[in-house]
C-alpha cells in the first residue's frame, strides 16, 4: 500500500500533524509506504523520522507552479490512498484530480468546526466541503461535531486524536528539574498552554486572563509551548504589547515549540486553551493525562471530557472570572495525581489500543 498525506506543515506544534504522526508508526511497521505533501517548510522532528524510514516529503507552493508540481506528483508516484488534511484551493484541485492519475481512494480528513469569519470565509469553507464530500471517497473527522459541520448528513468516520497515556503521566522529579531550569521555585503557580499563536487560540485573552490571575496571585507564571509561524507575526507582535500594557514581562516563561511536550506539562499547575473554535484540540487530551485542571472554552467538544479535570467557562465571561476559576486550584504535588488511565481506554484515547486505527481506515477503504 503507497499513501500520500497532505496537511499544512509538519511541525511539532501542528496538532494535525501530530494526530497523524501519531499514527505513522503503525502504518510503517505494517508495509505501508507512506509520503507527505506539505505548504509550509519548517524543521521538525517528525522531518528526520519520516526520512529515516524512506518517505518523501514534498513541499507545493501556493500558485500556478505548486498545482503543476501536485499533478506530476501523482503521475509517476502511483499512490493508493491520497488522504488530505488540510483545507484550500490547492487541496481541492488535488482532490479533484486524484482519480485521473490513478489514486484508489481520495480520504478528506476534517480537524475543524465551523470556523467563525466574514462572508469570503464561509463561501470557501463551503465550497471546499461541498468540494471534498463529491470528489473524495472517505470522509474522516476528529470529532462528531467537526464531522457534522464539515459533511452534515453525509455517512463519516470518527479517528480519535489517540495519545500515548503513559507519556504523559505526572512526574515530579520532572517537574521539579525542568522549574530549576527555568528558575522558578516548586512553590510557583504556574498556568500553562500548548498551542502555536493564532487566532483561533485567543491568545490575547490568554494574556487577559493570565493579569488577572497574578492579581489574586502574584507568585504565578505562564507557561507557553509553542511558536509564531514567521518571525515578527504581526500577532506576536500584538500579544507583546497586550503583555507590556499588563505589566506583566516577567511573568511569561516564552519556550518556545518543544519535540519533548510531553515532560512539559509536568511544570504546569493548571491548563487553559480558550479556543474561539476546535475540531477537537489534542492538548486538552494530553493535560488530562498528565491530571492537570484544564480550562475550556464552551465551543470545544465535549469529545474532549475524558476526565472530570476539565472545565468548559463561556467566552462570553471576561477575564475575571476565568481566573477566579483558574485560582481556585492549587500547586500540585503528587498528592493530587489521580490515574484515569481507564478512562482514556473506554473512551479510545490511548494509543496503545487506537495505534491501529488510521491503518485499519485504510486497509478498509481499499476493500
Amino acid at each position: 500500500m503507497k499513501v500520500l498525506i497532505v496537511l499544512n506543515n509538519l511541525r511539532v506544534a501542528n496538532g494535525v500533524a501530530t494526530v497523524i504522526m501519531n499514527q505513522y508508526d503503525a502504518l510503517v511497521e505494517n508495509g505501508v509506504t507512506v509520503d507527505f505533501m506539505q505548504f509550509l517548510d519548517f524543521d521538525s522532528p517528525y522531518v528526520d523520522h519520516i526520512k529515516q524510514n524512506g518517505g518523501k516529503i514534498f513541499l507545493i507552493e501556493k500558485d500556478v507552479q505548486g498545482r503543476k508540481y501536485m499533478k506530476r506528483i501523482l503521475k509517476y508516484e502511483k499512490y493508493d490512498i491520497v488522504h488530505v488534511n488540510q483545507m484550500n484551493y490547492q487541496t481541492v484541485h488535488l482532490t479533484m484530480i486524484a482519480h485521473y492519475y490513478g489514486v484508489k481512494r481520495v480520504i478528506f480528513h476534517s480537524h475543524n468546526t465551523k470556523i467563525p469569519g466574514g462572508l469570503k470565509r464561509a463561501i470557501l469553507e463551503k465550497a471546499c466541503n461541498i468540494a471534498y464530500s463529491i470528489f473524495a471517497d472517505e470522509l474522516i473527522a476528529c470529532s462528531n461535531r467537526a464531522g457534522r459541520d464539515s459533511f452534515g448528513k453525509r455517512k463519516f468516520i470518527v479517528l480519535k486524536n489517540a495519545i500515548d497515556v503513559s507519556k504523559f503521566h505526572f512526574d515530579i522529579k520532572i517537574r521539579s528539574s525542568m522549574r530549576k531550569e527555568l528558575g522558578i521555585s516548586d512553590n510557583t503557580f504556574v498556568v500553562g498552554t500548548v498551542c502555536r499563536y493564532a487566532h483561533q487560540k485567543n491568545p490575547i485573552f490568554m494574556i487577559d486572563i493570565m493579569a488577572e490571575v497574578i492579581k489574586v496571585r502574584p507568585d504565578s507564571k505562564f507557561l507557553w509551548i509553542g511558536s509564531a509561524p514567521v518571525e515578527n507575526d504581526p500577532l506576536l507582535l500584538q500579544m507583546e504589547e497586550r503583555i507590556r500594557m499588563h505589566g506583566i514581562e516577567n511573568k511569561m516563561l516564552w519556550v518556545g515549540s518543544k519535540p519533548d511536550v510531553e515532560k512539559w506539562y509536568s511544570v504546569m499547575d493548571v491548563f487553559m486553551m480558550p479556543s474561539l473554535w476546535e475540531g477537537l484540540g489534542i492538548t486538552y487530551i494530553e493535560a488530562q493525562a498528565n491530571s492537570l485542571p484544564t480550562f475550556s472554552s464552551t465551543v470545544v467538544p465535549r469529545d474532549t471530557q475524558i476526565t472530570p479535570l476539565i472545565s468548559y467557562l463561556p467566552l462570553s465571561e471576561p477575564a475575571k472570572k476565568w481566573a477566579e476559576a483558574i485560582c481556585s486550584n492549587r500547586v500540585r504535588s503528587n498528592n493530587d495525581i489521580s490515574d484515569y488511565y481507564e478512562n482514556f481506554v473506554r473512551a479510545g484515547y490511548d494509543l496503545k489500543t487506537a495505534r491501529c486505527d488510521l491503518l485499519n481506515i485504510y486497509t478498509d477503504c481499499l476493500k
